[in-house]
């Protein structure tokens, strides 16, 4: 088995923050002050948010299993990493550093591309594996036998919470983690813009941190293709946590309305709010300290009025936002009917929704899938044609993961 490394000698540079902040509100609970982020925060993207440092990429064998017993493919070659220095542009600290293993799959026929796949939840677990993901397919193993170098990661932690440092919390700066990892394999493991094609599929809540890349990570200047399942579940975490709602989050929304850029399928109606079966909690955890009632989790009826706005800030759309990609494909599945249906089509509609013209991306196409076994499970169900979304979803990244053609950057 040949696998190919660059290690670079020297790790990512961080670099300068963007824009000021300003701390506009002061609230007092239980004797304590916590700030939290107000209306004269800048959030505006300039350029592209500024990624952390990969430390202590070692070697480790046996590779180890993911949280709940995951592994990655058996040809891997692990190694564990460090995502350090990510900058909160908060109180001038960064967020804590956070272990990761990487998994590296090189097959004897490689074609010089590369794709990295990222799991759902916390990200604790190996996308693609068993068991711990309950998939039936193999994303992973179909794409390292059309000759394809996989990658898959599973973090020590959730790579979402920045547990409680600083307590301001935005987990648009907690994406920088996965950004900055996905940029490492891109420079180090990968080779870089001198070797061949590279790509990148994310499944659920790894689907949001994907968009986080690409929209505010700078992650289209060298990602070729992007697959999204089930997502990106964070696109608008005011819309998902907000109580009461606005009128603007009346549910169901309407995904793929008529007419609606790259849709392939009839659309169909869902809710955008979290579920209250401790995953509206999770969201609620992991973006303020303390919580706020995302949702109405803890049935107070308490409003979020305080917390809407930073809510809104912290998004994958919020103002700033990049949602022009001519040089990458990007193709996505989102469960319809036939199943339990939970927020992440609706949430996804609110992502797909900002792309109306046909140059912000190189190919494009949001498909209907029906019958997906669970919320979530997209190669379990069908598109609009009847053809397994598996095959379809594989075949839109194998296809599609290749270099710009010539003239193109």
């Amino acid at each position: 088995m040949r696998v190919k490394v660059h290690l670079r000698a020297a790790v990512l540079a961080t670099w300068n923050l963007i824009a000021p902040f300003t701390l506009s509100t002061i609230l007092l609970v239980g004797g304590a002050a916590v700030m939290m982020l107000g209306a004269s925060v800048s959030w505006a993207q300039n350029t592209p948010l500024p990624l952390g440092t990969v430390t202590q990429f070692t070697m480790v064998s046996p590779c180890p299993a993911g949280r709940h017993g995951s592994m990655p493919l058996s040809q891997a070659v692990c190694y564990t990493a460090t995502v350090d220095n990510c900058p909160s542009h908060q109180l001038g600290v960064t967020i804590p550093p956070l272990n990761a293993t990487v998994a590296i799959s090189t097959p004897t026929n490689w074609k010089n591309g590369t794709i990295f796949l990222h799991g759902g939840g916390n990200g604790e677990d190996y996308f693609d594996a068993k068991p711990g993901t309950g998939m039936s397919v193999s994303y992973a193993n179909q794409y390292y036998n059309a000759g394809f170098q996989v990658v898959q990661i599973a973090w020590a932690g959730d790579w979402s919470n920045n547990s409680n440092n600083p307590a301001v919390k935005v987990m648009k700066y907690d994406a920088c983690r996965p950004a900055t990892i996905l940029n490492y394999v891109y420079t180090n493991v990968h080779g870089g813009a001198t070797s061949g094609a590279m790509c990148a599929q994310g499944h659920s809540a790894g689907s949001a941190a994907m968009a986080y890349a690409l929209s505010w990570y700078g992650a289209s200047s060298y990602l070729n293709n992007v697959v999204l399942t089930s997502g990106p579940v964070y696109a608008n975490i005011e819309g998902g946590c907000q109580y009461p709602y606005s009128s603007q989050f009346q549910n169901p929304i309407t995904v793929c309305p008529s007419g609606q850029l790259g849709c392939i399928g009839s659309s169909w109606t869902d809710f955008v709010q979290y579920l209250n079966d401790g995953t509206s909690k999770t969201v609620a955890q992991n973006t303020n300290q303390p919580p706020g009632n995302c949702n109405n989790y803890n049935g107070s009826g308490t409003a979020t009025t305080s917390y809407d706005q930073n809510w809104h800030a912290m998004s994958i759309v919020a103002s700033g936002a990049n949602y022009s990609y001519p040089n990458t494909s990007l193709s996505a599945f989102l469960c319809a009917t036939g199943q339990s249906q939970n927020n992440s089509a609706g949430q996804g509609q609110l992502f797909y929704k900002n792309f109306t013209s046909i140059s912000q991306t190189l190919n494009y196409a949001v498909y209907r899938v029906d019958g997906c076994g669970g919320s979530e499970k997209i190669w379990d169900g069908t598109t609009s044609d009847g053809s397994s979304a598996f095959t379809v979803s594989a075949d839109a990244m194998i296809n599609r993961c290749n270099k710009p053609v010539s003239g193109q950057p």
